[in-house]
C-alpha cells in the first residue's frame, strides 16, 4: 500500500512510501498498530540498558563519559537524558552496586530539566535515589552535608 509521495519506510515484506503530513490523527493510529510488532519492547530496552552498564564495567568507563556520549577518542554516540541515566542509575541501586548507581543518579540530578517532569518522574524521585546511594558509599554525615548545601540551589535554579 503506498500512501503519496514522502518518506520511504522499509519493511521486511515491503516498500512503502508514506507522507506523514497528510495523515490523520485516527490514520497514524492505524499505522503505528500495523508496524507496532517493529517497535522494540520492553525486553529489549533492558538489554540495551544491561549492554551499556556491561560497557562501563568491561571498559571502566564512568557514568559521565557515556552520558556525554564520550565512550573513547573514537567513538561517539548520543547523550543521554536524566530519565536515561536514572534509568540506569536504578538497575545499579536495584543490584546494590551502590557506587556505580551514585555515578548514574549524579548524572539524573544534573541533567533533570522541567521537561522531564513529563515522563513521570521528578527532581524528588531522583534525590530519594540518590541521597540512598550517597549514604550507602559515604555514609550518614556526607549524604546529609551534600543534600543541606546542593539541593536547595538546584531546585531553585530548576524552578
Amino acid at each position: 500500500k503506498t500512501i503519496e509521495q514522502g518518506n520511504e519506510v522499509e519493511t521486511s515484506a515491503r516498500k512503502e512510501t508514506y507522507n506523514f503530513h497528510c495523515f490523520s490523527l485516527s490514520e497514524l493510529v492505524e499505522l503505528i498498530k500495523e508496524h507496532n510488532d517493529s517497535f522494540p519492547d520492553l525486553e529489549d530496552l533492558k538489554g540495551c540498558a544491561l549492554a551499556i552498564l556491561r560497557i562501563q564495567e568491561v571498559y571502566h568507563i564512568s557514568a559521565k563519559r557515556i552520558a556525554d556520549g564520550n565512550l573513547s577518542s573514537k567513538t561517539r554516540s548520543p547523550k543521554l537524558s536524566a530519565v536515561h541515566c536514572l534509568e540506569l542509575g536504578l538497575m545499579k541501586h536495584h543490584w546494590e552496586q551502590y557506587e556505580e548507581a551514585y555515578g548514574w543518579l549524579t548524572e539524573a540530578w544534573e541533567r533533570f530539566t522541567p521537561q522531564d517532569n513529563r515522563s513521570g518522574i521528578t527532581m524528588y524521585d531522583v534525590l530519594q535515589y540518590l541521597i540512598w546511594a550517597e549514604y550507602k558509599v559515604r555514609g550518614t554525615h556526607w549524604s546529609t552535608m551534600k543534600a543541606q548545601d546542593g539541593v536547595v540551589g538546584r531546585w531553585k535554579a530548576i524552578g
